[in-house]
């Protein structure tokens, strides 16, 4: 997906939502990746190969992803913080920077959500790559124990 595609998801509070069923393919494959490990595993190399390049596939999907959700979850949080801030000022209102810190994290919470759902999902990546490497050594050591 191209920068520009994935930037037109984070405009809006309610619009970044959408990226999710953008994303849900790789989240409901690294969930049936992560199942088969915890149920019965892979069993041979190749197969445990062709595991590691879809998840790495996969990391390079939802990465750039990411990076925009994390970005523009920052931008608006300040922009939201900054915004009432000013109104508050203009009032001549006292300014309390908890009340605002929870207020402009409050009005931001879907950017936050989309962030941490795929930073967690690319966390789950990463550990289903280093078990399928581990995987992988294992599988290689019993074919040359089993050869040699």
């Amino acid at each position: 997906m191209l920068y520009n595609e994935i930037e037109s998801y984070f405009t809006s509070s309610e619009g970044v939502l959408e990226i999710l069923p953008v994303c849900q393919e790789q989240f409901d494959r690294i969930d049936s990746i992560g199942a088969t490990l915890r149920d019965r595993g892979y069993s041979t190399g190749v197969e445990i190969e062709g595991l590691i390049r879809e998840l790495n596939g996969i990391n390079i999907f939802l990465t750039p992803i990411l990076g925009v959700a994390t970005t523009a979850k920052t931008e608006n949080e300040d922009r939201e913080y900054h915004e009432r801030k000013m109104i508050l000022e203009k009032a001549g209102a006292k300014v309390v920077d908890a009340v605002l810190n929870r207020e402009a994290s409050f009005a931001i919470s879907n950017y936050r959500r989309v962030r941490n759902i795929i930073e967690a999902y690319i966390s789950v990546v990463n550990t289903l790559i280093m078990s399928a490497q581990s995987l992988l050594k294992n599988s290689e050591r019993e074919r040359q124990n089993t050869n040699g």
